[in-house]
């Protein structure tokens, strides 16, 4: 299981991460699954201010090819 704490939630600019593990790649996704965003992470900080307010998940691939999912609020 992936370790991962993402703060704030709920936000309206910016997501900051918070894990011991090295994270590759990160998706955004809407609750139907929708990829809206994704890339790679060079720093802690995923920008979230193109979202509209709503529920979104942050799936995170670590480079060992972990995944880890975790749900958060845009405002």
């Amino acid at each position: 299981d992936v370790s991962l704490k993402i703060f704030p939630n709920p936000t309206s600019n910016q997501l900051r991460l918070e894990t011991d593990l090295k994270i590759s790649t990160f998706k955004v996704l809407s609750v139907t699954g929708q990829v809206l965003k994704a890339g790679r992470l060079s720093d802690q900080i995923i920008s979230v201010n193109s979202l509209n307010a709503g529920v979104y998940f942050l799936e995170i691939t670590t480079q060992e090819g972990k995944k880890g999912i975790e749900r958060f609020v845009v405002e």
